[in-house]
């Protein structure tokens, strides 16, 4: 998944080169704002549960800024190409999601592969649409910022095709995209699209009554279809997957609130709800990354500064797009594609997503103010400014993707003799990446256990226990150091590593069990000593 965030994260970045050879001087208040991010992100960082994970969440979000900067003090030339690539990009991605839930996702149905997890068995037994995202929600979220730009697109062409043509091509194409909507079941997406669009409507149509009953119509056709939608897959005998979808969100909301009530100050940094996640999990939660809920995710993991400072963001983003959806249709369709990617992330994590980001902030750069006099002087400090930014951005991303490629080429790797090569390239791949750590400690430990292997037990223990310093608060990393020393003979570091993975992850039995078993062998042994 992160490759292909990040191979998408790098195309939007030369995007955003193209379109900057004609950049006017960006606002000073804009660039104030990208200094208080950078030192707000740069804290967040530091104090990071682990910086890893921090900088993997945070440069894409940096990027995604960059580009809706760009995008937003670009020539109308330029916008015009950012609407018809996302429009494309939305159709591709509906026609992908048909095809899936249509006609992959049956035949596969039908002759079951017996490795599959109960999770991608459910997954695909349920039909769901996820075109090449990976999940329907996010999908979804896609397609609600992309449908709307698919109309101001096509509009945008009136002088090139007739007026009955360009009318039939919005309406199928957008239709093609409100199928694949409907495809991804996603409840959320569909009521806070509907809402959007009842929002909007309410600010655009005139006359007093006639306003408030369309809107209000689009708003409750949202909820309505969304309660239909979420009847449906509660009911469905296959979506296993989707079963009591708000009773697992509200575990994770919860969760995000308790993380934030034991880390008040500066949180537990970018994208490591999901690392802390397990020692909060009661019996009946999710195993979830994301807390559902971006704004209460920005709030556990960046404390009440940066958690305060997206949620007033939000809203005063969301006044803006009403505030300029009067000035015609495609401001209001475009305050329609960002206020429903506001809303959704209410449910979702959507804006934790790479792609999504990035869609999402060349949606916010084409919500610019129409009445603003276009500025033609060069402004060369500006332009070097913006090109030294997206180097970096690609630097990082370059580098992050080389090793969570090389790391994933590890864990796929099914030949144990070629295990151990394969992780000693993961982690030259990246150094600081603790998975990479843990995988090569596990091979090295496996080689040491089929024949006496004294240098690859200490090389093991030394992958393990970096992996536990670069992310201490992951279970699994304690529990491979527990198992490394066990095998090295050592029953009281093996205890203290397993009952520190049990405590950071009290419902996973088996960390359990096995420290009470290490427990009772060491009470053996010193009773076994005490009688001779």
């Amino acid at each position: 998944m992160y490759p292909a965030a990040w191979g998408v994260t790098l195309a939007l970045c030369a995007l955003a080169a193209v379109l900057h050879e004609s950049l006017p001087p960006l606002r000073p208040a804009a660039w104030c704002l990208v200094a208080a991010l950078a030192g707000l992100l740069a804290l967040n960082i530091l104090i990071s549960a682990q910086r890893l994970q921090t900088l993997r969440t945070a440069a894409p979000l940096g990027a995604a800024l960059l580009l809706g900067i760009v995008v937003r003090e670009a020539t109308p030339a330029g916008g015009r190409v950012v609407v018809l690539a996302l429009a494309a990009l939305g159709i591709v991605a509906a026609a992908h999601g048909l095809y899936q839930s249509f006609v992959e996702f049956p035949r596969l149905a039908a002759s079951p592969d017996p490795e599959w997890t109960e999770a991608v068995r459910a997954r695909i037994t349920s039909g769901r649409a996820v075109g090449s995202l990976g999940l329907p929600g996010a999908l979804a979220g896609l397609l609600c910022m992309t449908l709307p730009l698919t109309a101001v697109g096509l509009t945008g062409l009136a002088g090139r095709t007739a007026s009955g043509l360009r009318r039939a091509a919005i309406i199928v194409l957008c239709s093609l995209q409100a199928v694949a909507l409907l495809a991804t079941q996603s409840a959320a997406a569909f009521g806070c699209a509907m809402c959007a669009a009842g929002l909007v409507c309410w600010v655009c149509r005139p006359g007093g009554r006639r306003r408030w009953a369309i809107a209000a119509a689009l708003i409750g056709a949202g909820l309505i279809g969304a309660a239909i939608v979420l009847g449906v897959r509660i009911a469905a005998v296959t979506a296993v997957e989707g079963s009591g979808p708000f009773n697992l969100r509200a575990g994770n909301w919860l969760v995000a609130l308790r993380v934030f009530a034991d880390h008040p100050g500066f949180g537990v940094g970018l994208g490591c709800y999901g690392v802390l996640f397990p020692q909060y999990r009661q019996w009946g939660m999710n195993e979830s990354r994301f807390a559902h809920n971006s704004y209460l995710q920005a709030l556990a993991e960046g404390g009440p500064l940066l958690g305060l400072l997206v949620v007033a963001a939000a809203l005063i983003f969301g006044r803006i797009l009403l505030r300029r959806a009067r000035r015609g249709l495609e401001p209001a369709l475009i305050a329609a594609a960002g206020l429903s990617f506001l809303l959704h992330n209410l449910f979702d994590f959507t804006v934790y997503l790479p792609s999504l980001a990035l869609v999402f902030a060349a949606v916010a750069g084409l919500a610019r103010d129409p009445e603003s006099p276009p500025r033609s002087e060069s402004a060369v400090a500006s332009r070097t400014l913006v090109m030294a930014a997206a180097l970096i951005l690609a630097a990082v991303a370059l580098w992050i993707a080389r090793g969570d490629a090389a790391r994933d080429a590890a864990i796929e790797e099914g030949r144990p003799e070629r295990l151990v090569d394969a992780g000693l390239s993961a982690v030259e791949a990246n150094p600081i990446d603790p998975e990479s750590r843990s995988i090569l400690s596990g091979a090295l430990l496996e080689r040491s256990l089929a024949g006496p292997d004294g240098e690859s037990l200490a090389a093991a223990l030394r992958h393990a226990e970096r992996a536990c310093d670069l992310d201490p608060f992951t279970p699994h990393h304690w529990h491979q150091l527990g198992r490394v020393r066990l095998a090295m003979k050592d029953p009281m570091g093996a205890w203290l590593a397993l009952a520190r993975a049990a405590e950071l992850y009290p419902t996973r039995i088996e960390y359990r069990e096995q420290r009470d078993a290490v427990a009772r062998a060491i009470a053996d042994l010193h009773q076994h000593e005490a009688q001779r």
